[in-house]
């Protein structure tokens, strides 16, 4: 499952997500309700016409099934998708396919650190303290004591 906001660089709103054999047979098997009908991954899949994905072909990427199709039949109606979200969606992927995901990887990692390294020097404190077990997506930043994070809340929804 990825962010497209803030891994992919497009807008807010879509999920790209993948399942494995393994995985995909564990949700054929599944005997309990999905609690959420937006987390259902068998409505979904048949929403997109592809119950079994294996089956029907998708296209196999080091043992990962990543479906997508923008044309199809609706068994089911799931959820109405945002046309313009996914064309920002390939359009994102389709940069970073041309710089790669190394490069991409890097351009984050170091993006992230000088983010880490200017947080710091105002002498704020990072919420994970160890850098290797951060991630160059997410930055959380602890309050300083004596600060109320109330009003801090409400200064930013007023501004």
């Amino acid at each position: 499952m990825g962010g497209s906001q803030k891994a992919l660089s497009a807008p807010p709103g879509t999920c790209p997500i993948s399942f494995s054999p393994r995985a995909w047979e564990k949700i054929e098997k599944r005997k309990s309700k999905v609690d959420s009908f937006y987390f259902d991954a068998k409505l979904l899949a048949q929403y997109w016409e592809v119950l079994r994905p294996f089956k029907y072909g998708g296209c196999r990427v080091g043992g990962i099934c990543f479906v997508i199709q923008f044309i199809c039949l609706i068994i089911r109606y799931h959820h109405t998708a945002f046309p313009s979200n996914l064309y920002a969606m390939r359009e994102a992927l389709a940069e970073l396919s041309e710089e790669g995901l190394e490069a991409a990887w890097k351009r984050h990692r170091v993006n992230a650190e000088l983010l880490w390294k200017g947080v710091e020097n105002m002498g704020l404190k990072l919420f994970v303290p160890e850098k290797k077990n951060r991630l160059p997506t997410i930055t959380l930043i602890s309050l300083p004591e004596g600060i109320d994070w109330k009003a801090i809340i409400a200064y930013v929804l007023e501004k």
